[in-house]
């Protein structure tokens, strides 16, 4: 119950923090492409991601999984579940992280990659379930 009141929150501070910017930063019309984008995690919180959108393939739109994450704090961290990286690694290239600076709207995007060097390993009896990164100067 938790982490769904989290994302419904992080949703509505998202929608009331940057207006348009659902249509601004998924909005695929410029591209070409006939599909809309998607809010999954409305509908599924177990998906892995929040947001279904398309990027140009070379013959049809390929699918691209948004995970939308937002800070409003100096210290700049985001919480990754185990969901959501296994889903990460699963759809690697076409899965991002976006992560919204609040009050600043400013955007983060974050590759598989980026955030591969700050994910733990299970040892011994030991299975990880979230992950707290603090981003730093060396994200982009």
């Amino acid at each position: 119950m938790q982490s769904l009141r989290r994302r419904v929150w992080a949703a509505r501070v998202f929608a009331l923090s940057v207006p348009d910017a659902f249509e601004k930063h998924f909005f695929n019309g410029l591209l070409g492409i006939e599909r809309h984008p998607k809010w999954i995690a409305i509908e599924d919180n177990t998906a892995g991601y929040d947001v279904q959108s398309y990027d140009t393939g070379l013959t049809e739109p390929v699918s691209k999984l948004i995970e939308v994450k937002s800070c409003s704090r100096e210290l700049v961290q985001i919480f990754i579940t185990r969901n959501e990286w296994e889903t990460a690694i699963s759809s690697a290239p076409h899965y991002q992280f976006h992560v919204w600076l609040l009050p600043e709207k400013k955007l983060i995007e974050l590759s598989v990659n980026d955030i591969a060097p700050h994910i733990p390993q299970n040892q011994g009896h030991g299975i990880w379930q979230s992950v707290g990164v603090t981003l730093h100067q060396e994200f982009p």
